[in-house]
């Protein structure tokens, strides 16, 4: 019975009806800037965008709307990519584009009500997430000495906001059942309509996606053509759009909404054509933490019955034109890693690091040293990209800061597994899923940090949230 009312909890809360003002303030935001650039005018969206974003993210506040917060800012991150990308066609390439900061400028607005909300009670993470503030400081302070003031406070985002969108839900337990059904309904459209508009991306390359390819030069996403792109939907690049469907696959697999076998199916597709073999063995780490910690015998039912059809949904992505060959290709390199020219780029990479890097630089060299920034506003490879964790931290923390700060981002996803497994709640079992596939994801980047950090923090904000203690008097 415990079992089934958890698993029933996962789509309560409020009444849709009270939801879908939301998504009319999504529409008309993103289709109020689209004929603004069909009009001619898109380069002042730019500037203007992310003041427009955080405007209606602070009325949403004001308003005690924090539910539709939630939506808001996982929206802007989902979607304000391609919002720059038709701006870019139309108002011409921007090499430092403003208009990416949208989702940072709404989503630093929550950090008000989270000192509020610490101020009055008391939280026993708390240690943790201080340290990782303490740390954007000190990438920021050192930063503005070596005169990178501008990209250090755009990395500075990118490392601070996802903390505290999760302090943000761990830090309001009276609006548990609200944030949980708002982000469940969330997940199950954003798996459909993002899978669905990467298909049509895989196959018709539209013009917006293929000209901010050529002009980013990233080669690692593929080709500017029909059925060579290595699919990233909406989004900024494959590997943030696998962590929100792998993400979105795993809250689905165990819910009871009567959307879940499309939501389920469309992700899996979209997932399979990111190419991101990481997230795709997440999603199998996901998937078996479901099947031993799940809250109820329900859950495992519903996870063995998405097993059993998933190899309906992988004979469905054979039938795209040159999917079938560009899928088996990627999963035959996952037991060929000797063979695999990016697992031996990361090799050297990290080789490079601890003999040259970090000697050099013990105590960091502060943000905006790794081309974080460049690559997140303008996506231009002349900068220094890293791939690994290990690394994006070290470069600009350096080793003792940086150090204390991938133990505190350990630690608390250890603590929101911990508690996931000991709830009996199938909605944190499903979150404590995604903290472990996330968690495990680290060799390959700091998913803790920028779209991914979003989707990383929110669901360890959900399992964290019972350690919540009224203080003493």
């Amino acid at each position: 019975m415990h079992g089934q009312a958890a698993t029933a909890s996962m789509d309560t809360g409020r009444p849709k009806s009270a939801t879908f003002g939301i998504y009319l303030i999504v529409i008309g935001l993103f289709v109020f800037w689209l004929v603004i650039t069909q009009a001619g005018l898109g380069g002042i969206s730019r500037p203007v965008f992310p003041v427009a974003a955080a405007v209606v993210g602070a009325l949403l506040l004001y308003a005690d709307r924090r539910a539709d917060y939630v939506t808001f800012i996982l929206w802007l991150f989902m979607l304000t990519p391609f919002l720059r990308r038709v701006v870019d066609l139309h108002a011409g390439w921007s090499q430092v584009n403003l208009l990416m900061l949208a989702p940072y400028a709404a989503g630093i607005l929550c950090a008000w009500p989270v000192a509020k909300a610490l101020y009055t009670r008391g939280f026993a993470y708390s240690v943790i997430f201080a340290t990782i503030i303490a740390a954007v400081i000190y990438g920021v302070i050192v930063a503005t000495f070596d005169d990178r003031w501008l990209s250090g406070s755009f990395d500075a985002l990118r490392w601070v906001v996802p903390p505290l969108f999760g302090l943000f839900v761990a830090t309001d337990p009276e609006r548990q059942q609200e944030y949980r059904a708002t982000v469940m309904r969330t997940m199950l459209i954003a798996l459909i309509a993002l899978s669905i508009y990467g298909v049509y991306q895989f196959i018709v390359a539209p013009p917006w996606d293929t000209f901010w390819m050529r002009e980013s030069r990233l080669l690692s996403i593929g080709n500017p053509d029909p059925l060579q792109i290595r699919v990233f939907s909406t989004m900024n690049a494959p590997a943030s759009l696998a962590v929100y469907l792998m993400a979105g696959l795993l809250l689905a697999i165990p819910s009871s909404s009567p959307i879940r076998p499309i939501s389920i199916a469309a992700g899996v597709v979209g997932l399979l054509l990111t190419l991101v073999r990481t997230s795709w063995l997440g999603l199998v780490v996901g998937v078996a933490y479901l099947l031993v910690f799940g809250a109820s015998a329900r859950a495992r039912l519903s996870i063995a019955i998405a097993i059993f059809c998933l190899p309906l949904i992988v004979l469905a992505i054979e039938q795209i034109p040159t999917g079938a060959e560009i899928i088996n290709t990627r999963i035959s390199s996952l037991s060929e890693v000797s063979n695999d020219a990016s697992a031996l780029d990361r090799v050297s990479e990290y080789v490079q690091f601890f003999e040259n890097t970090l000697p050099q630089a013990p105590f960091g060299a502060g943000f905006g040293a790794t081309g974080s920034y460049q690559a997140y506003v303008s996506a231009n490879t002349a900068t220094v990209l890293l791939d690994g964790a290990i690394m994006e931290i070290g470069i600009p923390l350096g080793i003792f800061v940086g150090g204390a700060y991938l133990l505190a981002v350990l630690a608390a996803g250890v603590s929101a597994c911990w508690r996931s497994i000991g709830s009996g709640d199938t909605f944190l079992s499903s979150c404590g899923a995604i903290v472990a596939s996330l968690s495990l994801s680290l060799i390959a980047g700091n998913v803790a940090v920028g779209e991914s950090g979003i989707i990383f923090w929110l669901a360890t904000g959900f399992c964290l949230t019972p350690a919540l203690k009224p203080k003493s008097p």
